[in-house]
């Protein structure tokens, strides 16, 4: 009897555990930014429900993209203001420097610059995460 006792009360209390662990008794009020295109500079949709409860296609406004020229883009050639080109596109990653996992040399040596080709020839920055995560710094377009 003391068996069949402690391994029900086992059971109870790792479906209890797995249960808090899973988010079943979730009911926080949560809210969740979802970016649905790789489009420039466009307004954050913000969705109170769960994710899987409602799909956003579309941002409801984009806003215009910035145009710069390489001039402009020059002025900006330094580890503290660094703007790069990549693509025909401005990107402002000086906050990103410390952060680049090939080195802060990779970054800092093309401030101000155009980056497009050593960008491109690094395999590793055609996956979606690292294009997900550049689009994040974008400025505009020349």
């Amino acid at each position: 009897m003391k068996k069949i006792t402690l391994i029900a009360l086992f059971a109870v209390i790792t479906t209890t555990i797995i249960a808090f662990t899973t988010n079943i008794f979730d009911s926080t009020d949560e809210k969740t930014v979802i970016y649905t295109t790789k489009s420039i500079a466009t307004e954050p949709v913000v969705i109170t429900e769960k994710p899987s409860q409602q799909i956003v296609t579309e941002p409801s406004k984009p806003v215009s993209e910035k145009k710069f020229t390489t001039t402009e883009v020059a002025k900006h050639s330094s580890e503290s203001d660094c703007w790069v080109i990549i693509n025909e596109k401005v990107y402002d990653l000086t906050s990103y420097i410390p952060m680049h996992p090939g080195g802060q040399s990779e970054i800092i040596n093309r401030c101000g610059g155009d980056a497009t080709i050593p960008f491109n020839r690094e395999r590793k920055h055609s996956n979606a995460g690292v294009q997900a995560e550049l689009a994040y710094y974008i400025l505009g377009s020349l």
